[in-house]
């Protein structure tokens, strides 16, 4: 039970970090030649990766932040109207919630 508690492994972020590289080097040509070459570094820190989420892991954090930043692009639409409304979200219909960024 210990061991599975200190498990640290995601086996969903194995099976989907191909799938972020595939997708990166997919628009890569729609970058300048500085941002490929970061894209790269990236990609090369990914490649390989075996999921774990270790305290020095810079390949989880490039994951994670990765993830992140794709599903605030799936949801994030700012309401239209003033500045107080710009730190918002709209997800469907009224519904908000604050941006987390």
């Amino acid at each position: 039970m210990v061991r599975i508690m200190h498990d640290d492994t995601d086996v969903i972020a194995r099976s989907l970090a191909p799938l972020i590289i595939n997708l990166a080097k997919s628009v890569q040509d729609e970058f300048p030649q500085e941002e490929i070459e970061k894209m790269d570094e990236m990609i090369e820190f990914l490649n390989g990766w075996d999921g774990r989420f270790d305290e020095k892991s810079i390949s989880a954090s490039i994951y994670s932040f990765t993830i992140m930043n794709l599903h605030k692009s799936w949801f994030h639409k700012l309401l239209p109207g003033d500045s107080q409304n710009s730190n918002k979200m709209l997800l469907m219909e009224n519904l908000t919630f604050m941006d987390y960024l």
